[in-house]
């Protein structure tokens, strides 16, 4: 059962641990049933500072309007998810992909066509980290993302 916390922050950090000040970072959010795939969304672009935050109303309003246009892949309520998620850092091919897809779809709001832009993904390598996201108090968390150059 997943009651995710009121608000996710994501920050970037660098090889050692260290919080990397990377900005127009494109960073996504998973959630799973019985540990697989079931639904993403865009937590959003980082700041200044590498950090980027999604809150739990953001999320389920996102959800509601994915499962009222794709009410077949969607037929689980959020609360059926794992209480284990992940954040992504979506690789530069993921990007380049969802930005010609969303291109000509005009259901896609302008703000995620945006993100999709902006984002400076290419710079680094892709990464995931997984998290325990069911909060029963529903306080804020804060997870770190790796943000390693791609070299």
């Amino acid at each position: 059962m997943l009651r995710f916390p009121s608000r996710v922050d994501v920050q970037l950090v660098d090889t050692h641990g260290m919080p990397a000040s990377e900005s127009d970072v494109l960073v996504a959010v998973n959630l799973l049933v019985s540990t697989r795939y079931y639904y993403g969304n865009l937590v959003g672009l980082t700041d200044g500072a590498g950090r980027v935050s999604i809150t739990s109303e953001e999320l389920e309003r996102r959800y509601a309007s994915d499962q009222a246009r794709f009410p077949m892949d969607y037929k689980l309520e959020l609360i059926a998810c794992d209480a284990i998620a992940e954040v992504v850092l979506l690789s530069e091919a993921e990007v380049v992909d969802a930005t010609r897809a969303i291109e000509a779809d005009f259901s896609v709001s302008p703000a995620i066509q945006g993100f999709y832009r902006r984002a400076r993904n290419a710079r680094f390598a892709p990464a995931l980290q997984r998290f325990h996201a069911d909060s029963a108090s529903g306080e804020p968390l804060t997870i770190t993302l790796l943000a390693k150059n791609s070299d």
